[in-house]
């Protein structure tokens, strides 16, 4: 009887215990989910007031953006305007740039004509020394010639004539006037030159007795002995084509040492 007693007893201590057990563990459980559905409330609120606060923070930046963006293309639209107004007011007008071409044409043909005449003179004469001060001083003499003409003519039609463009015509016509005269001067004493010579053989022959003349210094003077020839890097037939001085042709620049089998292998160069 006593062990039924006992087993009975311990049954019901065991029982009783895993009730209170169940009973706190359920209890448990609940403080768990309220404290997870607490937890998420927080998380929540605090993302929406986190969002609200960057949407905010997000149109106050568009706005000042949009502003700043706004007053930045005002300022370009009226530096440019300024600018352009500027630039508007120091263009030419149409009577200035027609006093300027005017004036440039004239001062051209005058300059130019001045400059080959003397030079052609000066080098014919004077040689070379004498061209180049023959003809830049005639150049500046055409110069204010034309300049002069130009100013003249105008005050004899009772033509206003703006002094800023006559200046800027003045000096582009003396420019291009004095390069187109020294050109043709150059090429006119060129064949000047040449004319004084009656054949082709007559000029290759002044042309290698001053190549001789200038190559002696820079070379021993038995180099023919030793198996050299003088070359002229532009042929003497080229010279005489193109109208070269004899002088030209002996410059040091245009002479050459070559042995005398590689000479005669060349041969004639063509021009």
């Amino acid at each position: 009887m006593k062990p039924l007693l006992a087993l009975f007893v311990a049954t019901a201590v065991a029982l009783s215990t895993s009730g209170t057990a169940l009973a706190n563990e359920a209890g448990w459980v609940h403080r768990f989910r309220q404290n997870v559905r607490l937890g998420s409330q927080v998380i929540a609120g605090a993302s929406a007031a986190g969002a609200q606060h960057l949407t905010q923070r997000f149109v106050a930046g568009s706005q000042v953006l949009w502003v700043a963006t706004a007053t930045g293309a005002a300022h370009v639209r009226d530096y440019g305007a300024i600018g352009a107004e500027a630039v508007w007011s120091v263009m030419p007008s149409r009577d200035q740039v027609r006093d300027a071409v005017i004036a440039a044409g004239v001062v051209a043909v005058t300059t130019g004509g001045a400059t080959y005449l003397c030079t052609v003179v000066g080098g014919a004469t004077l040689g070379p020394l004498g061209a180049a001060a023959g003809g830049l001083i005639c150049a500046t003499v055409g110069q204010a010639g034309g300049r002069a003409a130009v100013q003249y003519t105008y005050d004899r039609f009772d033509v206003p004539l703006n002094p800023t463009a006559l200046t800027v015509g003045s000096f582009i016509g003396g420019a291009a006037g004095m390069m187109a005269g020294s050109v043709a001067a150059a090429d006119t004493l060129r064949q000047l030159t040449i004319s004084r010579y009656a054949s082709f053989s007559e000029y290759a022959k002044d042309a290698r007795r001053l190549s001789e003349l200038t190559a002696r210094p820079y070379a021993p003077e038995f180099y023919r002995q030793r198996g050299f020839h003088l070359d002229h890097l532009v042929p003497l037939k080229c010279g005489w084509q193109w109208g070269w001085a004899a002088a030209e042709m002996a410059a040091v620049r245009n002479l050459q040492f070559l042995p005398a089998g590689v000479n005669l292998t060349l041969g004639a160069k063509g021009c």
